[in-house]
């Protein structure tokens, strides 16, 4: 069992980021920072600054300056987590459970309705979960020894979770039932249970959830892993069955393909994981160096000017009907203006003022674009760009998914 750290409680998982006790905040970046060093190579840098900046936010102690820095530290790891692929996750060691356990609740705290951050908490309690057996065999360490792990890495829900226990529990009774891939994918197992989890949404991080999708994810991968040997079947050509099956779930669900982290059992690398490898570091935004989000937003209108002309030139039409405002304000109340493209290959050109848009929030403007593709694909209108009113990009749709947010 993880001891807990004097002065913290499982009452503090149920609590927003910024209402966290401070002490909770900054062992959680303290973790995260220990956690990714052996992850990544091209943010190590990064995250040695970050290393001297929390020292300092700790020596500051609880002031107004100190949280301002709390929040921008936090958002960096956030950042950094991002471009760290799965596989690198899934291999990193993870000495200690507790820290584990509070990386993975920074994640849990500030998923905001991310898929790819629940994923990742979901592939972190895995882990934490499993005992490791003969053979390579995982399997599921008894609720009592990791129930203050759960605590630190989840955030309770107020739903009641008997439901998604019971959901999970029956997924796993179904596995020695499967007797080939074709049972797993055709016969709606993953469907099912990629699915439900999905829509579970923030009441998938409620520890008791956690630990019941953790049982079923363990016994699934020994399933997996039977069935992939009796089959013969390579590992990329099981990554290719879980695409596609990603593809049915991002159009039942609306879930952006296009998410940082890519599904995949326990334990079984995707194929986008084996081909990448630490990302080319790019500069980190910091909330304290305004000078470089202006400069980035300058270079962005500039490279976008005259953006919708190419995009209607690209797409083979020209014929732009303007739509009412009656109509923009049901596809989205972001737009004040927007043309529709008829025929075949529809499409809408939009605007929003960038008054609005940069004073909402990462997923606040997430959000509206999955909204707006959800009433686009009702139309059965599967692309769309919408800039600002400075000629900057705030959305792009293509093929009935969200390939970009700014």
């Amino acid at each position: 069992m993880v001891p807990r750290a004097a002065g913290t409680s499982a009452a503090e998982c149920t609590t927003s980021p910024d209402t966290l006790p401070f002490e909770h905040r900054l062992l959680a970046l303290e973790a995260a920072v220990a956690l990714l060093r052996p992850a990544t190579q091209g943010s190590r840098p990064a995250l040695e600054e970050l290393a001297d900046e929390i020292a300092q936010i700790r020596q500051l102690g609880l002031v107004l300056e100190a949280e301002a820095g709390l929040r921008d530290a936090e958002e960096v790891v956030l950042q950094i987590d991002a471009r760290i692929p799965t596989s690198s996750i899934r291999r990193m060691p993870l000495p200690d459970a507790e820290q584990t356990a509070r990386y993975a609740g920074l994640l849990a705290h500030h998923a905001e309705g991310s898929l790819a951050r629940m994923d990742r908490v979901d592939m972190l309690v895995t882990r934490l979960c499993a005992s490791e057996g003969t053979k390579g065999r995982r399997s599921l360490r008894p609720r009592a020894d990791v129930d203050q792990v759960l605590k630190l890495a989840g955030t309770p829900s107020s739903a009641d979770s008997s439901r998604a226990i019971a959901f999970f529990a029956a997924a796993s009774q179904r596995l020695p039932t499967l007797g080939s891939m074709n049972d797993v994918f055709e016969g709606g197992l993953y469907l099912d249970t990629r699915g439900y989890k999905v829509s579970l949404k923030q009441q998938r991080l409620d520890p008791d959830v956690l630990y019941a999708a953790a049982a079923f994810n363990l016994a699934f991968e020994s399933r997996l892993d039977e069935l992939q040997r009796a089959a013969g079947m390579s590992d990329s050509d099981l990554a290719g069955r879980f695409r596609a099956a990603e593809q049915q779930i991002d159009m039942l669900f609306g879930e952006s393909a296009g998410r940082a982290l890519e599904e995949t059992p326990a334990g079984v690398p995707s194929f986008q994981d084996r081909l990448r490898t630490d990302p080319i570091p790019l500069p980190l935004p910091r909330a304290h160096r305004p000078w470089r989000n202006l400069l980035r937003g300058v270079g962005i209108a500039v490279a976008l000017a005259g953006s919708v002309f190419l995009y209607v030139r690209d797409r083979g039409s020209s014929r732009l009907v303007s739509l009412p405002a009656k109509e923009l304000a049901r596809l989205s109340p972001l737009l004040e203006s927007g043309s529709l493209a008829g025929g075949q290959d529809s499409f809408l050109v939009g605007r929003i003022p960038s008054s609005r848009w940069i004073l909402m929030s990462r997923s606040e403007r997430k959000s509206a674009a999955s909204e707006l593709r959800n009433r686009l694909m009702r139309r059965k209108i599967t692309a769309a760009v919408v800039f600002r009113d400075d000629n900057v990009l705030a959305i792009q749709i293509e093929q009935g998914r969200v390939l970009a947010v700014e």
